[in-house]
């Protein structure tokens, strides 16, 4: 009798040990679809220039890293309201606008904010930056 007892509770164990392991490598297997890290983020950013705008019309918006680096810029009008998009690996970044042809480094940005942009999301900035 006592082996009976033994074998019936021994059976439960090793099937709740494979369920166990089924589930885990499930969802192992659901988290790295779902989690993909090699994908760029995208910051959306709305920026707003009030006052005596400098660039005689124009400027340069891009986001630099924190090595100082710019990974993307673009260039833009100068008007009260602006709406850009910039694709940028996922990170921390500092979103600014420059006068152009202007070397893009964070010591001569205009105005900056600071991002962080995720992968495969999209990430609203504002920048807001006033002038007299």
């Amino acid at each position: 009798m006592t082996t009976g007892c033994r074998y019936s509770q021994a059976r439960p164990l090793l099937s709740l040990s494979i369920a166990f392991v089924f589930a885990a490598l499930l969802i192992a297997g659901c988290g790295s679809s779902n989690q993909p890290s090699n994908q760029p983020g995208k910051l959306d950013v709305h920026s707003q220039l009030d006052g005596r705008v400098p660039g005689n019309g124009t400027l340069t918006l891009g986001a630099t890293n924190t090595d100082g680096r710019t990974v993307a810029s673009t260039t833009i009008r100068v008007r009260a309201l602006s709406r850009t998009t910039l694709t940028v690996p996922p990170g921390s970044y500092r979103v600014a606008v420059w006068l152009p042809h202007s070397r893009l480094t964070r010591g001569l940005a205009l105005c900056s904010v600071p991002a962080m942009a995720k992968a495969g999301t999209t990430v609203t900035i504002t920048l807001f930056c006033m002038w007299h």
